[in-house]
């Protein structure tokens, strides 16, 4: 007989009778387990027609995966797998439009994981042809727009299963789901909404739909339901773009991104982030407004590694332009020698073959198209730049090409141009919706501050050129702090950062550095004086947090997001709280959290790879998975919505076993807080020099026969 240690306490219904207590053996063959549930209620006949099935999930019990129940669970007492297919394949053909509903509901959820997320019972329902009865529905010009949505969503969870290929579904069917998705009026949002949803599945899943879908969706339409009131609508429609947008290749998102900006696209997220606040944007929103703008940058990539076509007439003549833009007054002879231009008027090192200059990868020819658009479109701020540079002495000279090669690499690494696309996070600037060619405006901001800034430095020397650019880039990247929301904008916060209170921010925060890491005797004593209570006030902070509580996303055994499930640490710091909930808005009560873990029972902390629910997880939330293992092998496993959050949790649940705080995050707090106490008690040794080492102390005297004598 197992150890009672390994006896699993949970709870069993079934509708219609009492729930029940139950001790779950884990030696007991799980049909012999189904026996004595089904004795206790007085079912006396049939076992074999019933299974174990989580109440919330509603993913059936196998000897498989049994091990993954834990104390405090919650299952159901139903219908085994097979039966449970047929009975919903017969319901949902019912003619009676009530039975029909209740089928469709439980199949694909209301506000919860309906019995399509299980693959047991997916595989089993796709066998028995239940997508066609699905598929009918969705065809049928009698249905209620509710069912038919309910179906649409049915469909889509059956088919992520992976045992149904995309592919193989009717021809008819995909031409339906695009009826109801290009048609912008006339058809239930509900409807609309999951018709995107389910083309954005199957694009990102099928090679040969996902062609038929990006020629056949209207994108009139999309930008029809981008003005939408509905959040979720908004959402489905950017995902659907940006789905279609990463399986292409870099040149057509080019041509695809300037066909949804002429259509309104682009406008109409810009008045999206306009009427809210990016504090008030939903989470979706936000990070399918990263996605787009990563896609933007995206296109950038293949110039970024591309070397020049010295053969290219074309280049050669836009070279000549290039030059004649800013030396009108000496036009180049008409041949095809250029070396008879002085490029080196332009800072190319290479004036014979000046495309050589372009031969490093990065920046590549990407470097070349932002010269040519800066000098074709901003004619008179470039003619600006290049004359300022001529009439210096040829020491003091800023190379408008090399300048230029080194602000577009710059520049690509400040805005991650070529950096996978991450699966969280929301940062985005505003500006990149407001104009067309932003990256190329965004260098014609930054040559022309490099220019200012090169003039205040005073910068005389090619060794002059990395401290220039050094500061050219801190005044970037404090501008785009401040997100601006326009280019205009962006400019106006750049040039306002003058060298001079750059300098006087680093100096200021120099200093605070050298007062602060001061090795001085003094300072370090007194460093190490508060650094306990600094720890313990981010541990307390940290704490607090975990008593308040947080939402996490529900997974579900294939990766997919299902719901939301609260936890919180107890007020006397004892036990973790937790329970799936309905409203994902509202922190539940302490006291309706189902669920609760003993601190004393936990073990340890695991997290990314090493986390037992790491196969359900995508590549890009794996870094903020963790998972809580307690009472032997059992584990609670989470996935943080930020990194920050993931360092709170991490670092609380750490401290409560005993260990360190180790994040990055906890180590940047307890630094900022160690400064700022450092700061104050500091501040009356403002300007003071602190030494080294203390003063000495005076020898004692030789006796104290001394006494003050009043006069």
């Amino acid at each position: 007989m197992a150890p009672s240690a390994d006896i699993k306490r949970i709870a069993i219904k079934k509708e219609g009778y009492f729930p029940i207590l139950y001790h779950l053996n884990p030696g007991a063959k799980l049909s012999e387990v189904i026996k004595e549930i089904c004795l206790k209620w007085t079912i006396t006949s049939k076992f074999d027609q019933h299974s174990l099935q989580y109440l919330d999930s509603k993913i059936y019990i196998t000897e498989e995966n049994r091990a993954d129940i834990h104390d405090g669970d919650i299952l159901t007492l139903n219908l085994n797998v097979e039966l449970s297919a047929s009975k919903f394949l017969v319901d949902i053909e019912q003619p009676d439009s009530e039975i029909k509903r209740m089928a469709l509901d439980q199949l694909a959820g209301v506000d919860c994981a309906g019995q399509a997320e299980d693959p047991l019972f997916a595989n089993e329902f796709i066998n028995r042809n239940g997508v066609n009865a699905l598929v009918k529905i969705i065809e049928s010009d009698t249905e209620s727009p509710y069912l038919v949505a309910q179906a649409i969503s049915a469909v889509q969870e059956l088919l992520e299963h992976g045992f149904f290929s995309w592919d193989k579904v009717e021809r008819s069917f995909i031409t339906k789901i695009l009826g109801y998705a290009n048609q912008s009026k006339g058809v239930d949002s509900k409807i609309v909404q999951r018709s995107l949803s389910l083309l954005d599945n199957i694009v990102s899943m099928s090679s040969t739909l996902f062609i038929r879908i990006m020629n056949e969706v209207k994108l009139d339409s999309l930008v029809e339901y981008l003005k939408s009131s509905d959040t979720k609508l908004q959402i489905s429609t950017m995902a659907l773009c940006n789905s279609i947008l990463q399986r292409m290749e870099h040149e057509n998102r080019k041509k695809f991104t300037h066909t949804l900006s002429t259509k309104g696209y682009t406008n109409v997220l810009q008045q999206i982030i306009a009427s809210s606040t990016t504090g008030t944007l939903s989470s979706d929103i936000k990070h399918q407004l990263y996605v787009y703008q990563s896609l933007l940058l995206s296109v950038l990539e293949p110039r970024l590694k591309t070397k020049p076509d010295h053969s290219d007439p074309k280049l050669l003549t836009e070279l000549n332009s290039i030059y004649n833009y800013a030396f009108e007054s000496a036009p180049l002879a008409k041949d095809k020698n250029l070396g008879k231009a002085d490029f080196k008027k332009l800072g190319f090192v290479n004036s014979d073959s000046p495309l050589s200059d372009f031969e490093e990868t990065p920046p590549g020819m990407l470097a070349y198209d932002a010269m040519l658009y800066f000098a074709q479109k901003q004619l008179d701020s470039y003619v600006k730049v290049i004359l300022e540079n001529y009439g210096r002495d040829e020491d003091c000279k800023c190379p408008f090409a090399k300048s230029s090669k080194h602000l577009t690499k710059m520049l690509c690494e400040v805005l991650n141009v070529g950096e996978p696309i991450s699966d969280t996070e929301e940062q985005f600037q505003p500006m990149f919706f407001t104009t067309d060619n932003v990256f190329e405006e965004l260098y014609c901001v930054s040559i022309q501050l490099l220019n200012k800034t090169w003039k205040e430095m005073r910068a005389k020397t090619a060794e002059d050129f990395p401290r220039v650019i050094g500061v050219v880039k801190d005044q970037i990247k404090r501008a785009l702090v401040a997100k601006p929301e326009t280019i205009e904008k962006f400019k106006n916060k750049a040039f306002s950062l003058t060298y001079q209170q750059i300098l006087r921010m680093m100096q200021q925060e120099a200093q605070e550095r050298n007062i602060l890491d001061s090795q001085t005797k003094p300072v370090i004593e007194l460093r190490e004086q508060i650094v306990p209570e600094i720890r313990e006030l981010v541990r307390q902070q940290r704490l607090s947090q975990l008593v308040e509580g947080l939402m996490f996303d529900q997974i579900s055994k294939r990766g997919q997001q299902k719901g939301y499930w609260f936890c919180c640490l107890s007020p006397n710091h004892r036990f973790l709280h937790y329970g799936e909930v309905v409203n994902s808005k509202v922190n539940p009560p302490i006291d309706s959290l189902p669920n609760k873990i003993p601190i004393s029972e936990v073990t340890s902390i695991k997290v990314g790879k090493d986390c037992p629910h790491i196969n359900r997880l995508k590549k890009g939330v794996i870094q903020l998975a963790f998972s809580i293992m307690y009472n032997q092998e059992e584990h609670l496993d989470f996935i943080a919505p930020t990194q920050y959050l993931f360092s709170v949790w991490t670092d609380a649940l750490n401290s409560l076993l005993g260990k360190e705080m180790t994040s990055p995050e906890s180590g940047s707090d307890l630094e900022m807080l160690l400064n700022m106490e450092m700061k104050l008690l500091l501040l009356d040794l403002e300007d003071v020099r602190i030494p080294e080492v203390p003063p000495p102390i005076p020898k004692e005297p030789d006796n104290y026969n001394f006494f003050y004598k009043d006069i």
